[in-house]
């Protein structure tokens, strides 16, 4: 099991406040992945059901409970993030491994963090398209993310290697929006 005591990626970042969005690091939790073996989903998620509460997410979507979130993150790919009980699930159901040190997370929170965002995705990120507990594989300043929109903010999972690099661009991104918006439209002549 990690140290989830280790420093962070972003371990020393402060909230960053610019414009109407805070960017912060969401405190540490154990992340397992979990991969359904072939024709065994419905068993892997009946059996997480049964001690959790908590069955596998569809395909774009999150579940999650006070002590458990279940995060679609690819085809056959499922994150738990927290308390996820050894033996949950069976081993002739998925393989479960233990990645928490793999994954670098950052929440942007504000009204309008989808502008922020959309510089740098494809993907439609309007509430009507990407809605609350929705997940998305995507790709972000060419890099691979995981997209989670919670209620009013949005969790950003990259692998660990790109976290400041990914930091760099959040704020960047966070700038050039806030400036957009102390710009006043131009004046009739």
């Amino acid at each position: 099991m990690a140290d989830l005591h280790a420093e962070t990626p972003f371990a020393t970042l402060k909230p960053v406040q610019i414009g109407p969005w805070v960017l912060t690091e969401p405190a540490p939790e154990p992340v397992h992945a979990i991969l359904p073996l072939p024709g065994a989903h419905e068993a892997a998620s009946d059996a997480l059901c049964a001690v959790t509460g908590l069955g596998l997410p569809g395909p774009g979507q999150s579940v999650e409970s006070p002590h458990l979130r279940c995060l679609w993150a690819g085809r056959d790919q499922i994150l738990a993030v927290g308390a996820l009980p050894p033996g949950a699930i069976p081993p002739d159901c998925a393989m479960v491994t233990e990645l928490s040190d793999g994954w670098a997370r950052l929440r942007l929170a504000g009204p309008g963090w989808e502008d922020v965002l959309a510089r740098g995705t494809p993907l439609d990120l309007r509430p009507s398209a990407f809605a609350v507990h929705a997940t998305a594989r995507t790709e972000w300043h060419h890099m691979a993310v995981l997209l989670v929109r919670l209620s009013s903010a949005v969790e950003l999972w990259v692998m660990r290697s790109y976290a400041e690099t990914a930091l760099a661009h959040l704020r960047r991104d966070m700038t050039q929006r806030a400036a957009r918006h102390r710009v006043s439209p131009p004046q009739g002549r």
